[in-house]
Parts: C-alpha cells; structure tokens; sequence
C-alpha cells in the first residue's frame, strides 16, 4: 500500500504528458530510494529521470543482494548485525539534506517519528502491524502537512 501512496504522490509531479505505457513500466522502479529522489527533483518528473535512477540502483541492489546472501553465511552473526545499519546511514543520507532546506519536511520528519515511537510502545497501537501503521502514519503526516504547508501549483510546474 505505502508503494500506492509513493505512486500518487509521484504522479501529481509527471510531466503532463506522460502515457499510460511508460507510467506502468516506471510503476516497476518504484522504490524507497527511487522515490525520495524522484520527490527531491525540482519542477516536473521526466519518466527518463525515473528510469535512469532506477536502472542505475538496480545491478546495485541485485549484486548487493548476491554478496549480503553470501557473505551472510560466512560472516559471523556480530558482523551481520553490525552491517544492518548500513540501509539506515542510507536512509538518513536521503532524508537529511531536504530537511535542512524544507520547514515543512523537517516537520513531517519528526512527526513521522514521534508517531512511529507512539504505534511502538502504546497499548494497542503496538500491536498494530508495521505494514499497516506505517501506512496509518504516512497518511495523517501527509494531511497535516497538505494543511499546514500546501505546495503552490507553480512549484510543481
């Protein structure tokens, strides 16, 4: 579900003339990373950016794969943990620089978190799946942030 919100969100940012076909064969590279670059881009999206980084990431993640399958039977179980924080420097890598320059990212940012920490560690919500309160999250951080710091049409354009 969260790869459909991704999907509409980078949809609103297409250049209006894009095909049905190419939306459908970009749908494929949707991803995390894809999509936190793909929003970062100003103005319009051209499918060619999509697909280039996409095409670009992919034998990264196909022969990280290949080593982290095996190597992860080789290595002892400390330096596999160790090494899981790697997808997390990423994470930060991509999410870091926009918020220096956004006030409304900052904010989404932090509510993100505050939010997950909540779902973690309350009654109830914790019991909630990840799957599902990550997508429970990213919808109310969107509604507040569409209310709280709309994007003017020109920006996008």
């Amino acid at each position: 579900l969260r790869y459909c919100l991704m999907s509409f969100s980078i949809g609103q940012k297409l250049e209006k003339n894009t095909s049905l076909l190419t939306k459908l064969i970009m749908a494929v590279g949707i991803t995390d990373e894809i999509y936190g670059i793909d929003m970062r881009k100003n103005g319009r999206l051209s499918p060619y950016y999509h697909i280039g980084a996409y095409l670009m990431a992919m034998p990264g993640w196909v022969i990280g794969t290949i080593v982290g399958g095996v190597f992860g039977t080789i290595l002892p179980i400390n330096i596999i943990s160790a090494l899981t924080v790697a997808i997390y420097g990423m994470f930060m890598a991509i999410i870091i620089p926009p918020c220096k320059l956004s006030k409304g990212i900052f904010v989404g940012v932090l509510m993100s978190m505050v939010l997950s920490g909540g779902f973690y560690i309350m009654p109830y919500l914790n019991k909630v799946s990840k799957g599902i309160s990550i997508i429970i999250i990213t919808v109310l951080v969107s509604l507040f942030l569409a209310i709280a710091f709309p994007v003017k049409e020109e920006i996008c354009e």
